[in-house]
């Protein structure tokens, strides 16, 4: 069974498309759970207490960015550990086992 090319391309912008929409609806849930809370005197505030970190790859460069150092380590090692059993399983899928 052979892959197509526009296959791949197809699933790629997919899962492009389905990150895209996660990170906006997830900005759009931090901004209004940050209004929902109060600040003491009765008026609501924005929550400025959200972090945040991204790691993503242009072909085998990797780029992030967050504002928590510790989380986007996390993050960092997360995309990694991904990206490793992604590797071993695409090996293992094409016959040659490493």
């Amino acid at each position: 069974m052979m892959v197509k090319h526009l296959d791949v391309l197809s699933i790629g912008l997919l899962v492009m498309a389905i990150g895209f929409l996660i990170v906006l609806i997830g900005s759009i849930y931090q901004l209004f759970r940050g209004m929902e809370r109060s600040d003491g005197n009765g008026e609501k505030s924005h929550s400025s207490n959200v972090k945040f970190s991204f790691i993503g790859f242009i072909g085998p460069f990797p780029f992030g960015f967050g504002n928590d150092k510790k989380f986007f380590v996390f993050t960092l090692f997360m995309a990694l550990a991904i990206g490793l059993v992604f590797l071993v399983g695409w090996l293992f899928l094409r016959g040659k086992p490493i």
